[in-house]
């Protein structure tokens, strides 16, 4: 895959920034997510955005103007802080995680899902990754408790 050259924005024009997108799933898998995101634009002018699927049937009553909005905006905010970066968070209410990616992002938008693993048999998280690259779009799982295999003896490279 190639990137195409960066050249000199025209004076008046506005620059665009790159951009990252997380999608929130659980507490955890978003969290782990949000660090794959600090580790890959370090260093970089970007931004990272979070999509947090509010997911919800036809028919269903949900202010978007309310407290129970500002309420998942703010967890967020914060969780994103722990981590030690700075987000823009986008509530989206969709029925199924996938729509949110569809309706949201392009398909050369990067994205990251964080979630945990299974032996036999795959997570939702673990689905959703499979079905989103068959479909072209280009994901990274972050796994949860990666970060601490990582560190771990066992796993250390012996050259």
């Amino acid at each position: 895959m190639s990137l195409p050259l960066a050249t000199a924005p025209e004076a008046g024009s506005a620059v665009r920034k790159l951009s990252l997108n997380v999608l929130s799933t659980t507490r955890e898998g978003t969290e782990c997510a949000l660090a794959s995101a600090k580790r890959l634009i370090a260093g970089l002018d970007a931004q990272v955005v979070v999509l947090v699927p509010r997911l919800t049937r036809f028919g269903a009553a949900f202010d978007p103007s309310g407290h129970e909005r500002a309420t998942i905006i703010d967890e967020h905010r914060a969780l994103a802080a722990r981590v030690g970066v700075h987000v823009t968070v986008l509530l989206c209410v969709c029925r199924r995680y996938d729509d949110v990616v569809h309706q949201m992002l392009g398909r050369s938008s990067l994205l990251i899902v964080g979630g945990r693993t299974r032996t036999w048999w795959p997570t939702r998280e673990e689905r959703l990754v499979s079905r989103l690259s068959r479909e072209g779009y280009p994901v990274v799982f972050a796994q949860v408790g990666a970060e601490r295999l990582l560190g771990h003896p066992s796993m250390e490279a012996t050259f």
